[in-house]
């Protein structure tokens, strides 16, 4: 009587020699297929290949030439199995499928593309072979036949040198060898090759002719490409070559003849490009394009307190605040406190301020209205103590403060 045997734990098929083995003992024990596969845990289907199989079928097989493929295919048995029996046996068998599994090798597998409009890439093309990707592989991924990888291949800096050197174009060699020009472009700017100046022109000398021509007249490029037949870089180009004065891009118009004498008259008149601009209802950078054309330079604007900086320190020097010089000028304390400081004026903390006859009313007006201290702090450019001082100097009452109310009412 054959032992009881254990079920070896997540086993799905025959995966290990030892269990071919148990497999056929229990069989020339003579137990039944049924209670085989219960005893090992194995689905019945697993046990029919593996008891019709001889002990010396697989290696007979082998020998004989049979990949491990054609072997699964005809016995019935994973290829993995049939890789470790002949192993056992003292067999080498032959290398495991062209395309490596990525989670065995490290590396993903070529996914079959279409090839895209820009061509073969060389360099890539290349760097795939390095990569141990087989020639089939790589002719799969970019939808070509083996022989124009192996062509590839074949295929050195050198040799697109010496095409090069020989006169060919870069698009000429790229048509040559069906990969794409910018390929061959990196392939030679890396041998250190010095490219020859491009002779080819996408227009005639009659068309550059015309296209001047037209610019001159008034045509926007856009307009000059659309009447000949060619791209917008294309005009760009012939413009540049010819050295040709461009116009301002601009969506109000061409300035006529009679606005550049507005525009030139304004400016001597003092006016600066942003005033003239809003005045001729024109862009800034159109106005500064004539001016420029001209030889004018353009104006600065000057500011109020910038031109009357004479008059402000005068008025400051005799009393007056710089939060009232600011009110008169349209502009704030900060402006006039930088404007002073910059022409070297000594400003006066706002502490130190001279407290006018004027400004004293207005306090004490605002505090007898019973005008809330903080928005007379606020209004009249003050402080909490200059209020109670001047409150206090006209022999007027304090009043309670809120706070103060309610902790009497309380």
């Amino acid at each position: 009587m054959v032992p009881a045997m254990t079920t070896p734990a997540g086993i799905e098929a025959p995966a290990e020699p030892a269990t071919i083995t148990q497999i056929r003992t229990l069989d020339q024990a003579g137990h039944a297929p049924r209670a085989i596969a219960t005893q090992l845990g194995l689905p019945s289907f697993r046990l029919a290949p593996v008891l019709a199989l001889a002990d010396d079928d697989l290696t007979t097989r082998h020998r004989a030439g049979q990949s491990i493929a054609d072997i699964s295919a005809d016995v019935g048995l994973p290829p993995r199995l049939i890789r470790c029996i002949l192993i056992r046996d003292g067999e080498h068998p032959t290398a495991p499928p062209k395309t490596p599994d990525p989670q065995v090798s490290g590396r993903p597998t070529l996914p079959s593309k279409v090839r895209a409009k820009t061509g073969i890439s060389l360099t890539r093309v290349w760097t795939l072979h390095e990569e141990t990707h087989t020639v089939e592989d790589i002719a799969r991924h970019y939808n070509t036949t083996p022989e124009h990888i192996a062509q590839l291949l074949a295929i050195t800096d050198d040799d697109l040198t010496r095409m090069y050197d020989a006169g060919q174009t870069i698009q000429e060699i790229a048509e040559h060898l069906d990969v794409a020009r910018g390929s061959v472009h990196r392939v030679l700017k890396n041998a250190d090759v010095t490219f020859r100046p491009s002779s080819k022109r996408p227009w005639s000398q009659a068309v550059a002719e015309r296209a001047i021509a037209l610019y001159k007249d008034g045509k926007a490029i856009r307009e000059v490409a659309a009447n000949l037949g060619v791209s917008h870089s294309a005009v760009h180009s012939i413009l540049t070559e010819y050295n040709v004065p461009r116009r301002p891009p601009t969506r109000y118009g061409l300035i006529t003849a009679a606005e550049k004498t507005a525009i030139l008259a304004a400016h001597d008149a003092g006016h600066t490009p942003g005033e003239i601009a809003r005045m001729m209802s024109r862009s800034d950078f159109g106005v500064r394009y004539v001016l420029k054309t001209h030889g004018k330079t353009p104006n600065r604007h000057v500011s109020p307190v910038r031109a009357n900086i004479d008059d402000i320190a005068r008025r400051y020097a005799e009393g007056a605040s710089m939060t009232r010089i600011g009110a008169q000028y349209g502009t704030t304390y900060g402006t006039i406190s930088a404007h002073l400081k910059a022409h070297g004026i000594a400003v006066r903390s706002p502490r130190n301020e001279p407290l006018t006859d004027r400004k004293r009313t207005a306090i004490l007006d605002a505090y007898r209205s019973q005008e809330p201290v903080k928005h007379i702090v606020t209004r009249l450019h003050t402080s909490l103590k200059t209020i109670y001082t001047v409150v206090d100097a006209a022999g007027a009452p304090r009043r309670n403060s809120t706070a103060a109310r309610r902790r009497a009412e309380g």
